[in-house]
């Protein structure tokens, strides 16, 4: 998902593994730009905007900081969970669907997306959105997921923007 010269924007940034890891392989020759409510550990090599992700001066911002459109989005943003299912699934469904419709302004042509959910109605309605976006769309439940999670991931190759 990640190669050298990457311009890779992570939603939902914090506490910033995911930036550190693209940094690693991205190289030199690519651009991190994190994006998160709270600000994530300094890494050399990456940027931040702090601030929400349904607020469009935010996007615009990561965008101008990343150099252009990002070529991979990894989203594994959250909300703040409450144990009360229906609620953090709902929020996690507005989160999300957010993303979903910021995509068109982050997402080169070709590019790939990583997006964390959490199963359920939410899930089934989100990847119905996210189909014709990609040339390609699959779930996945990695292995390292704790035992009683509802996340799962959809992975989305090949973006493309569709005109009206």
């Amino acid at each position: 998902m990640l190669r050298p010269g990457d311009r890779v924007l992570d939603l939902g940034a914090w506490p910033g593994a995911w930036m550190q890891v693209a940094l690693e392989r991205v190289g030199r020759g690519g651009r991190v730009v994190g994006v998160d409510v709270v600000e994530p550990q300094p890494l050399a090599g990456a940027a931040v905007v702090v601030g929400d992700i349904r607020q469009p001066e935010v996007l615009d911002a990561a965008v101008e900081r990343l150099g252009g459109k990002a070529t991979v989005v990894l989203c594994d943003i959250a909300p703040k969970l409450t144990g009360v299912t229906e609620r953090d699934e709902a929020m996690m469904t507005q989160l999300v669907t957010a993303v979903a419709d910021a995509l068109p302004r982050l997402l080169d042509p070709g590019g790939r997306l990583v997006l964390k959910l959490f199963s359920g109605e939410g899930h089934v309605e989100i990847t119905r959105r996210l189909r014709p976006l990609f040339g390609r769309l699959h779930s996945t439940r990695p292995r390292a997921t704790r035992p009683g999670s509802s996340e799962i991931y959809v992975i989305g190759l090949g973006f493309r923007t569709l005109c009206g």
